[in-house]
């Protein structure tokens, strides 16, 4: 989350963990995604509007110095940045730049892709809408062969028919399915805290209270999979290739991750015939086993 003055602590938090808790019959933590600080107050989202600043390379580079250089993706809104500074920097470091919580015209997306960013956070939201007067960085995102566009399949952060479009454009490749799921995951409707902040959760959609703004979700991956079956009746080829085998081509760890081959790690999921997760493995132990499904 956006919040400058506590990510030291979070950061460090995190690379502790990465260090000693990060074992098998877990799921891994493989990197870390900032997403923001550096991002446009326009386009915010739920982001708290007082932590957002301007992009400042010699504070990225403090953070990721402080993770052993385990920040993986970094969100941000590349017409704040001046010069593409911090852009040069990324690419330096091989942190994958992507476009979000961006108020970016269209010209100024495609100038940023031109530039070196290659990935776009949860596509159609916390960005300019599409206009076709102006495409903003949903049109650059898609035109752009390079670019790997994510999704919230939920069914709320945008209507599945454009999932459609999606892929007719971008073709499967290029399109990574992710859940921007909160801790509200898997539990009841209530009230709960992001960032700081306070939550409603009713019904599937996450909101803000302060002013009703989407807020993450509670979408499952599993619940994604089968959304995306529904909508676009993937074979479970396809849905493998967007849920799994692209982030780890994209995150470049597809040597030992995102497919069963001998050799990788041995992260498998296990799904009955119904359609639920029976069983997950985790670097080849068990971390969740359906209550008396094997019995």
């Amino acid at each position: 989350m956006t919040n400058p003055i506590q990510l030291g602590d979070v950061l460090k938090n995190l690379t502790e963990y990465r260090a000693k808790s990060n074992g098998p019959g877990v799921p891994e933590m493989i990197g870390i995604h900032l997403e923001g600080p550096f991002i446009n107050k326009e386009q915010k989202g739920a982001q708290p509007a007082d932590s957002i600043i301007s992009p400042n390379t010699n504070l990225f580079k403090k953070w990721h110095r402080l993770t052993g250089d385990a920040i993986k993706i970094i969100t941000y809104s590349p017409e704040l940045d001046q010069g593409f500074e911090l852009l040069k920097e990324l690419k330096k470091l091989k942190v994958i730049p992507s476009m979000g919580h961006t108020n970016a015209s269209y010209d100024e997306a495609n100038s940023a892709i031109i530039q070196g960013v290659t990935h776009a956070t949860h596509l159609f939201n916390g960005m300019k809408s599409f206009h076709h007067r102006d495409p903003g960085v949903v049109g650059a995102a898609i035109l752009h062969d390079n670019v790997y566009v994510e999704i919230i399949p939920d069914g709320i952060h945008f209507h599945p028919d454009l999932l459609k479009l999606i892929v007719k454009m971008k073709t499967l490749e290029k399109v990574l399915v992710i859940t921007d799921g909160m801790r509200a995951k898997g539990m009841p409707d209530g009230e709960y805290d992001l960032g700081g902040q306070r939550v409603s959760v009713r019904e599937g959609k996450c909101s803000l209270i302060s002013h009703d703004s989407l807020a993450g979700s509670i979408l499952t991956m599993n619940n994604a999979r089968l959304n995306l079956v529904k909508w676009l009746d993937l074979s479970i080829h396809e849905q493998i290739l967007i849920t799994s085998t692209n982030q780890a081509k994209r995150l470049e760890i597809l040597s030992h991750k995102g497919s069963i081959s001998v050799g990788k790690d041995a992260d498998i999921v296990v799904i009955g015939q119904n359609g639920e997760v029976e069983l997950t493995i985790c670097r080849g132990a068990i971390a969740y086993e359906h209550s008396g499904a094997f019995l």
